[in-house]
């Protein structure tokens, strides 16, 4: 099942998912950029478990421009969704939708 998330601009370890969430591990996450007029910065995109360690970093220092998206695929977005959780923090005033499926 699909997970949505809106966030607004300038995040810092915002949980994107939780620990213990009810839908499989992940095969895509998807992240595009709301705003008219700013561009969107991932200063990181992290897998970490229940304690918040950081387990891997999936992206850091991404730039995501106004009108576009970032699509990650594949084993790059892998994790255990039971024991791990993903956490974002973004810079540049810019708001955005994550998809993960």
């Amino acid at each position: 099942m699909p997970s949505y998330k809106e966030i607004s601009s300038n995040q810092t370890n915002l949980d994107v998912t939780s620990v213990g969430s009810e839908f499989t591990t992940p095969t895509e996450i998807y992240i595009a950029n709301k705003d008219s007029s700013n561009a969107l910065t991932i200063d990181s995109l992290i897998i970490a478990d229940s304690s918040n360690t950081q387990i891997a970093t999936i992206v850091r220092g991404v730039v995501i421009p106004v009108g576009t998206a970032l699509s990650l695929n594949s084993k790059s977005v892998g994790f255990n969704p039971k024991i791990h959780k993903l956490r974002i923090s973004t810079s540049g005033s810019a708001a955005a939708s994550i998809i993960i499926t």
